[in-house]
């Protein structure tokens, strides 16, 4: 990992890959996915040669060495704490059992009383947060309610879903 060949190749794959990621592919988020390997990569040696010539103006070996092992661990414990306060963001979010993580029980309870009460003749009109979720969790067909106050068309049927 020390030649320059090795440190080039992962530059023209992140700038390559920041490239394609501008162009209209479909894929653009699958090749952002693949963008953190050399991202990584090429900090963690930009970090380590860092490290290495600031250590490297000392006179002694055992310092040369501390320095060097307190500055890699300090740059671990700095980007840990940047991800430990994302795991904490995730935790309180999962803490408040919103719609985006979890079916509120209210909905789940809604579905059983759908499947035992209706056919899958039976058209459902739901509020638009609900609506998408009945003909996958049931038999039935729904319509988005609207908030207008007008009857539901053909147009509005399954718009939702």
């Amino acid at each position: 990992w020390r030649s320059g060949r090795d440190v080039g190749f992962l530059a023209v794959w992140l700038g390559v890959g920041l490239i394609l990621t501008r162009l209209p592919l479909g894929f653009e988020r699958k090749l952002a996915w693949g963008l953190q390997i050399p991202q990584s990569l090429l900090s963690a040696l930009l970090a380590a040669w860092l490290m290495r010539s600031v250590a490297g103006q000392l006179d002694h070996a055992w310092l040369r060495r501390a320095v060097a092992v307190a500055g890699m661990g300090a740059l671990v414990v700095f980007c840990a704490v940047g991800s430990a306060s994302l795991y904490l963001q995730s935790l309180r979010r999962l803490e408040s059992h919103g719609l985006g993580d979890y079916i509120p029980e209210e909905y789940v309870q809604a579905f059983s009383w759908l499947e035992t009460n209706s056919t899958p003749q039976d058209i459902i009109l739901a509020g638009t947060e609900i609506a998408p979720m009945i003909p996958a969790r049931t038999a039935c067909s729904a319509w988005c309610a609207l908030r207008s106050g007008r009857k539901p068309n053909e147009q509005s049927r399954n718009t939702c879903s």
